[in-house]
């Protein structure tokens, strides 16, 4: 799913059975992922020598869309 994320979009996101992701429009690479449990974590997808990482930069609540 691809999107403008916004914090209210971001606080809006509701969890579901299975962990899924919500890419945003404006930052290439930048997305939400959304567990079961609730808890919305910020991360960046880069590539790395022919393979791809996903690296967390912090959970929603503790940094702000801005700060991530």
């Amino acid at each position: 799913m691809n999107i403008k994320l916004t914090d209210l979009k971001v606080k809006s996101l509701v969890s579901k059975e299975k962990k899924y992701k919500v890419f945003d429009s404006q930052v290439s690479g930048m997305f939400v992922l959304v567990r079961p449990t609730g808890r919305k974590v910020f991360q960046i997808r880069v590539r790395e020598f022919q393979k791809i990482k996903d690296i967390t930069i912090g959970e929603h609540g503790v940094f702000t869309l801005k700060a991530a």
